[in-house]
């Protein structure tokens, strides 16, 4: 949703899946932000949050290394757990 409260489109640009964790790269052209989200069935939890676009192919190889430590202010990305 953007600030005006409108849902906004989100291009999935890549995907995968290993051990159980899905991983997708997404962008969103209307504000141009590039974003990793990760939901893992194993473990129950959801997680999304934004990356650099110039680091975004490498945080989706390598997502735990650009997200968010837990706790603080950035805790706001944690989406929940998984259903």
């Amino acid at each position: 949703m953007n600030k005006t409260g409108h849902i906004t489109e989100r291009h999935e640009l890549d995907h995968r899946l290993s051990d159980g964790m899905d991983v997708t790269l997404l962008w969103q052209p209307d504000t141009r932000e590039t974003m990793i989200s990760i939901l893992d069935g194993r473990l129950g939890y959801a997680l999304e949050f934004p990356v650099d676009p110039a680091s975004a192919l490498d945080a989706f190889h390598h997502p735990f290394a650009y997200a968010p430590c837990s706790g603080g202010a950035r805790s706001q990305f944690v989406l929940g757990t998984a259903g």
